[in-house]
């Protein structure tokens, strides 16, 4: 299995698409100038940690914009933009941590970004964005009434800011007729596109 493993690793390492560079070649540029073609690599940078949790409180429509007033712990209660946030230096916010927060204790030139499966864990498991997920249903079902077209075309623009395409309207009709609300909108928060910046 783990022979199987490295060979699989080394095919993708090895691939053309994987050695896709971000350089811009002109001749390219005028014939794709989206990339639709994937002729050069597209970085994408992901959300800082106090970005992110400021996004999900907003598109849940929870974020308390209140501005100024003392320092609190950056748990479920706390529903302050991250700014506000107290950091500890003995003992700083795992969920910061997770996304590269730097360590309070030392001094950092520059943050680390790494992409791995305990963001995707957190986004499924974590209290915080189950809890925003069904304030985030709930804004839904009062903002866009019992037209679930509408609810998933304003869940789009305000967790990705574009509407669906009618694929993802007709992907997304399907997932609640067995799925509850919340579940949708915990899926739209752990997608890629939302902790993203583009």
């Amino acid at each position: 299995m783990a022979g199987r493993s490295r060979r699989s690793t080394a095919e993708i390492l090895l691939s053309a698409a994987y050695q896709r560079s971000s350089t811009i070649v002109e001749s390219n540029q005028e014939k794709d100038a989206a990339n639709e073609l994937f002729w050069r690599f597209n970085p994408v940078e992901r959300l800082d940690a106090e970005t992110l949790r400021d996004s999900i409180l907003a598109v849940s429509g929870d974020l308390d914009a209140k501005m100024g007033g003392p320092a609190k712990p950056l748990d479920a209660e706390n529903l302050r933009r991250a700014i506000y946030g107290e950091v500890e230096r003995t003992s700083p916010d795992r969920t910061m941590t997770l996304f590269d927060f730097p360590d309070p204790k030392s001094h950092s030139e520059e943050r680390s970004v790494t992409v791995g499966p305990l963001h995707r864990l957190y986004f499924l498991n974590n209290p915080f964005v189950i809890a925003q997920s069904e304030v985030f249903a709930k804004r839904l079902e009062a903002e866009a009434g019992d037209d679930w077209s509408k609810r998933i075309a304003l869940a789009y623009q305000l967790a990705f800011s574009r509407p669906p395409t009618p694929d993802e309207t007709q992907a997304g009709l399907a997932f609640v007729e067995t799925e509850p609300w919340p579940r949708y909108t915990q899926m739209l928060l752990a997608a890629s596109e939302f902790f993203s910046v583009r």
